[in-house]
């Protein structure tokens, strides 16, 4: 029963842990999608402010042969209002990889947007990386955007390289205490989920319990007891009358077999007393050989008799283990009634009692 108990109990909290686990993940991550949905937007909007603020002036038409023209102006006016709170880091290159502006370098040991995940006309090739510095958590993206032109300027603008970072260290901490709460409130919902099962389950198999102990005090002498029926209308209420209804067939069988017993003993008591009798009477006095031979007949008759008696309880034995079918076949009466009664003649003529069959 207590290994039953453990068992039941086992595989609720594998099931509750599972669930509980699935459910979990599924709000963690429900949480942190958008959150990092909105990390991208916002790396996407800062290139393309940081890009709005480089122009680029076209060379002029009377530029001297050989003379490459064109220019790039930053606007830093444009650039402070990004970085002015110290929370966006950037760098931008130009077509040949000339630095252009920069601002709020976190001065790491290796350049900071080494490794960040590119994105190129809206395509992600990576996830949104992170860099640690200073114990601030930071994510990074690179990005290609056309400088800007003049209204009215015609030809193709050249293409910018930017990195950029903002500092995103109170959206992790917000999911890390999101991951904290999420453990406590798991584990709190894990051990009293587990504590409920197993009284629970103890409560439930109480009567299971007492069946089992009920079933246990039943003898060949107390075959009448039943087990107690718990009224649940489930399985606990169908195995109580199941486990009755075989107690009522075995006490049934038991007297059965009692009732055979004490027929058979009255069966043999018959001639056994008819042997007794007539010995007893031979040996009472000198017999003739007629009366010796009579009296032989009568003791040989009760053998007879007892053997037949003895191979039925046999036969009736093996019938009853299934090893033979028996065969029924009709039976003459009024022969058994004249047989009866001879053998019983002995027993009456001492007793003045006369005996006489009337049979077709």
């Amino acid at each position: 029963m207590h290994s039953l108990r453990v068992r039941l109990t086992a595989l609720f909290a594998l099931a509750l842990a599972f669930v509980i686990a699935a459910f979990s993940a599924a709000l963690y991550a429900a949480s942190a999608r958008p959150m990092e949905s909105a990390v991208e937007a916002r790396l996407a909007s800062l290139a393309d402010r940081i890009a709005s603020a480089i122009e680029w002036e076209r060379p002029k038409p009377d530029a001297r042969p050989g003379h490459r023209g064109g220019r790039f102006w930053v606007r830093k006016d444009l650039l402070e209002g990004i970085a002015g709170n110290g929370d966006v880091v950037y760098d931008v290159l130009g077509p040949d990889n000339q630095p252009l502006a920069a601002g709020n370098s976190p001065r790491a040991p290796e350049h900071w947007y080494g490794g960040v995940g590119w994105r190129d006309g809206g395509t992600e090739e990576s996830g949104i990386p992170r860099f640690v510095f200073s114990g601030r958590a930071w994510r990074t993206v690179g990005c290609s955007r056309p400088a800007r032109v003049e209204e009215g300027d015609v030809g193709k603008a050249p293409i910018l390289t930017i990195f950029v970072a903002f500092d995103a260290t109170e959206d992790e901490a917000a999911l890390s205490r999101l991951a904290a709460r999420l453990w406590l409130f798991g584990g709190v919902v894990f051990v009293l989920g587990v504590a409920g099962a197993w009284l629970a389950v103890r409560r439930g198999l109480k009567p299971l319990r007492a069946m089992g102990d009920a079933a246990g005090g039943i003898g060949g002498r107390t075959l009448s007891a039943r087990v107690p029926v718990p009224e649940t209308s489930d399985d606990l209420q169908r195995l109580g009358e199941s486990l009755n209804a075989a107690l009522a067939r075995l006490e049934d069988a038991f007297g059965r077999e009692r009732a055979f017993i004490a027929d058979a003993s009255h069966e043999l008591r018959t001639p056994v007393t008819i042997l007794l009798t007539n010995l007893e009477v031979a040996l009472a006095k000198p017999r003739t050989a007629s009366e010796h031979e009579e009296t032989m007949g009568v003791l040989l008759e009760a053998t007879r008799r007892m053997r037949g008696i003895v191979e039925s309880l046999l036969t009736l034995a093996r019938a009853d283990a299934g090893r033979i079918q028996p065969a029924l076949e009709p039976v003459d009466l009024a022969t058994l009634a004249r047989e009866a009664a001879a053998a019983l003649r002995t027993l009456a003529a001492p007793k003045g009692i006369g005996i006489s069959v009337e049979a077709a």
